[in-house]
């Protein structure tokens, strides 16, 4: 599970641990919007662990317009081969351009 936290103390905003996936996100229910099983999962699983280390915000958080959770979840869709997903239209933060650039192509 990838979590965020605050920088207060010049933690890392994204940590890896082991934790329950799919909480309540302030009272709403979470909503399955992908899911790879067997060999295609195995493939991803080193990608996805990669584009936690690669990504370019690791320091900085903020809720709106970004660089947030969604930001982050789009990195790593835009990182990961196999994963063909996009955000739903409401992820605050989906289309965050990661890194310097002023056009980029988005996961949506």
């Amino acid at each position: 599970m990838f979590c965020f936290g605050g920088t207060y103390y010049g933690d890392s905003v994204v940590v890896i641990q082991k934790d329950l996936p799919d909480l309540y996100w302030y009272g709403a229910k979470p909503e399955m919007i992908f899911c790879a099983g067997g060999k295609k999962a195995e493939a991803m699983i080193p990608q996805i662990y990669k584009s936690v280390n690669s990504y370019p915000y690791q320091k900085f958080y903020r809720a709106y317009p970004g660089p947030n959770s969604n930001a982050f979840i789009s990195h790593a869709i835009l990182s990961v081969k196999g994963f063909n997903m996009s955000l739903p239209n409401n992820a605050i933060g989906e289309d965050w351009l990661c890194g310097k650039k002023f056009f980029a192509i988005s996961e949506s």
